[in-house]
């Protein structure tokens, strides 16, 4: 994927086996005890752009649901080994069962004579599920383009920065209050039952978009503490519906906009709260607020390294969605204080932004960050005056 957004870089390594293709093995032993159908898993990509970041599924999610069929290469015909039930469903373990990291019950067994394919959501949960229903009348192979939407999905506005654990806030955005919930989804992955890889390995990817706010102060300000009061963002739609894998398309929205930015998903206001919505920092409800303190003091400038140093006060979940002009705003209180004892100056500012003018749609699998420095201009004053008019000269002789 091509990304280059005005956004945090996210960066993660795809962690993938090696295939290896082992002989059929006549031995009688071989053949009557067939081998456990396993399963590895992976993030396609990282939520966070920090080193701490890991590409393993585990790191975001403990559960996944798996759906796998299998065609005989005998006779063609197609079963469903893994159909999105209770039997369906893995656990990460951390290898402490059998088979694998992964474990589900009852084992499937590999089929040598047949050929499969996998496809998988994370977590398990009934937000999106894999619908059987739209293949043929008679039963298809897994395929690509059947996750559907189970019901609406409606996010609560949930701030992660203020309300997540430092285990969450490291991983990335993992879910917390109401839906909020960072649904992956995987690549269709095949198999063959003679000479498949020791696991199967699933690759997930997200399909809500991510959103991060960051506030930092310019060198120029160096000279004063400059505090955060309160950052919110109303009117981006929180109602999802109607997912479907099948309408994701790559693109990159700061080269080449989206004909339909919103992706897979059916983006609308939700309808008991149209503007309940809101992604929001208030150092009122700041457990780390200090007492007297009007807000989040922002970091010095790194003269040494000459850079900014951000603060992260939003990070949420987004409902893929075009963003119309004047349809959304940010905005952002923050107060400025300058001297010390009699000479002290305390002064509050309000900025607002049209966050068309920041980000103009929301892609599934997407990560955006928006950066805010504070660089006001200095009130500074020149003086000149005007010259003497001439009032006129007379000359008078003194006696």
């Amino acid at each position: 994927m091509k990304k280059s957004y005005l956004m945090l870089a996210a960066t993660a390594t795809i962690l993938a086996s090696c295939a290896q293709t082992d002989k059929i093995n006549t031995d009688l032993k071989d053949t009557t005890e067939p081998k456990v159908i396993g399963f590895s898993s992976y993030s396609e990509k990282a939520t966070r752009g920090d080193a701490n970041t890991e590409a393993n599924l585990e790191y975001y999610h403990g559960t996944f649901t798996v759906y796998g069929s299998k065609k005989s290469t005998n006779d063609n015909t197609i079963s469903e080994v893994f159909d999105g039930g209770v039997t369906s469903i893995l656990t990460y373990s951390n290898g402490s069962t059998a088979p694998n990291d992964w474990t589900y019950s009852p084992y499937r067994y590999w089929d040598k004579q047949a050929n499969y394919k996998f496809i998988a959501v994370a977590p398990n949960a009934n937000i999106v599920k894999y619908d059987w229903n739209a293949q043929a009348t008679t039963l298809a192979e897994v395929g690509t383009d059947d996750f559907v939407s189970a019901s609406d999905y409606i996010l609560t506005g949930q701030n992660l920065q203020k309300t997540a654990t430092s285990a969450e806030i490291k991983k990335g955005f993992v879910g917390g209050a109401g839906n909020d919930t960072d649904i992956m989804t995987s690549s269709l992955v095949s198999e063959n039952g003679a000479t498949h890889n020791p696991d199967v390995n699933l690759v997930f990817k997200h399909i809500l978009a991510k959103l991060n706010v960051t506030v930092a102060k310019a060198k120029l300000l160096n000279n004063a503490d400059v505090y955060i009061k309160n950052i919110e963002i109303n009117g981006l739609k929180d109602k999802g519906s109607n997912y479907d894998e099948s309408t994701y398309t790559e693109g990159d929205n700061t080269v080449t906009p989206e004909i339909a930015p919103q992706s897979g998903w059916t983006a609308s206001y939700s309808d008991d709260a149209p503007h309940a919505y809101k992604l929001r920092y208030d150092y009122e409800d700041d457990a780390n607020k200090q007492a007297g303190q009007v807000g989040a003091k922002l970091a010095q400038f790194d003269e040494t390294g000459n850079k900014t140093i951000p603060t992260y006060f939003i990070e949420s979940l987004v409902i893929p969605q075009a963003v119309a002009a004047n349809a959304a705003t940010l905005t952002l209180k923050y107060q400025i204080v300058t001297g010390t004892g009699v000479n002290k100056h305390e002064e509050d500012y309000t900025f607002k932004l049209d966050m068309n003018q920041a980000f103009a749609s929301y892609l599934d699998r997407h990560n955006y960050n928006l950066n805010l420095t504070i660089n006001p201009d200095v009130i500074t004053f020149d003086a000149s005056t005007s010259p003497w008019g001439n009032g006129g000269t007379v000359n008078k002789v003194a006696y």
